[in-house]
C-alpha cells in the first residue's frame, strides 16, 4: 500500500509540474504580443491600451492625440489624454498611426513603346483609384466655404451639414504654420441626409456619448474631396464617411464622423 501511495505521490507531482509549465508559457504568449504591440481590432480596446483618439469628434489629422484607455464604456471609451479625462465614441478612437510612416509614393511605370508599326504608343488611361467605376475625382481645388456660417436657430438641412463638414476641416489651418495646412477646400461629390432619432438614454448609456440627452441626430453620408494647401504643395484626398449632425449643448450645430471613413489619397 505505501508503494501504490507513493507511486501516486509521484503522479500527481508530473501533472502539477505539467499545469504550471503550461501556465507559465501561455503567459509568456500573452506578454510578448503585448510587447510585439499587437492591439485589438478597431473599437475593441481594454483598459491600458495606448491609443490615439479625436476628443472633438473632427477627422482632420491633427485632431488625434495618444491617450489611454481607463475604462471601457456601452459606446465608447474613458480615456486619459495628456492628464486630461474624455469620454469619446468608438468611432474616434483609434490604434497609434502618427508613429508610422506611410511608404513612399512609386512612380508609375513609363509607356510602353509599339515596335509593331510606325504608329506612336497609345498613352496610358487615367488611374481611377475607385472600386465602383465611377470617374476620377475633379482635380481643381476649390477654398471657398461651401455656404455661411452656420446659426443655431437654423434648420437642419444639407446646406447645413457641408458646412459643419467644411468646420472640421478648416479647424485644423494654421496661418504661417510649417506643418499645418494653409488653407482648407472641400469640394463635395454627394451628400445624402438619412433619417433622423432621438438620443435617448437606455441603461445609463446615450445612443451618441457626444449629443445631449434627448437632441435630434440626423445622419448624413457623404462623399467629398478634401484639399490642404501647404507651403510647397497641395494634398487631395476623397473621403467616403457617415456623420452624426446635431445641436450641441451650446446650441450649435456640429457633425462628427459615425463610423469608419474611407479615405483614398489622389496624390
Amino acid at each position: 500500500m505505501k508503494i501504490k501511495f507513493d507511486q501516486v505521490k509521484r503522479s500527481l507531482a508530473l501533472v502539477f509540474a505539467g499545469v504550471v509549465v503550461a501556465a507559465a508559457g501561455s503567459f509568456m504568449c500573452v506578454s510578448a504580443g503585448h510587447a510585439n504591440g499587437h492591439f485589438p481590432a478597431f473599437g475593441d480596446f481594454e483598459v491600458g491600451d495606448h491609443v490615439e483618439a479625436s476628443v472633438t469628434g473632427l477627422e482632420v489629422e491633427n485632431a488625434y492625440e495618444p491617450c489611454v484607455v481607463t475604462e471601457v464604456l456601452g459606446n465608447g471609451y474613458r480615456l486619459n489624454c495628456t492628464g486630461k479625462e474624455w469620454v469619446v465614441q468608438k468611432a474616434w478612437v483609434r490604434r497609434p498611426q502618427k508613429a508610422v510612416k506611410a511608404p513612399p509614393p512609386v512612380a508609375a511605370p513609363p509607356p510602353v513603346a509599339n515596335d509593331d508599326d510606325d504608329e506612336p504608343a497609345a498613352p496610358a488611361a487615367p488611374a481611377n483609384d475607385d472600386d465602383d467605376g465611377e470617374p476620377a475625382a475633379p482635380a481643381n481645388c476649390y477654398f471657398a466655404p461651401p455656404g455661411p456660417a452656420t446659426a443655431g436657430t437654423d434648420r437642419f438641412s444639407a446646406a447645413v451639414a457641408k458646412r459643419e463638414i467644411y468646420d472640421n476641416y478648416e479647424i485644423g489651418v494654421r496661418i504661417g504654420g510649417t506643418t499645418s495646412p494653409l488653407k482648407i477646400g472641400v469640394t463635395f461629390l454627394s451628400l445624402e441626409v438619412g433619417a433622423s432619432f432621438r438620443n435617448v438614454a437606455n441603461g445609463g448609456y446615450r445612443l451618441n456619448d457626444a449629443a445631449p440627452v434627448n437632441a435630434t441626430i440626423y445622419h448624413v453620408r457623404s462623399k467629398h474631396i478634401v484639399c490642404e494647401q501647404y507651403r510647397d504643395s497641395t494634398l487631395r484626398r476623397q473621403v467616403e464617411s457617415g456623420y452624426s449632425c446635431f445641436k450641441n449643448r451650446d446650441a450649435e450645430w456640429a457633425c462628427g464622423i459615425d463610423g469608419v471613413p474611407k479615405i483614398t489619397q489622389l496624390n
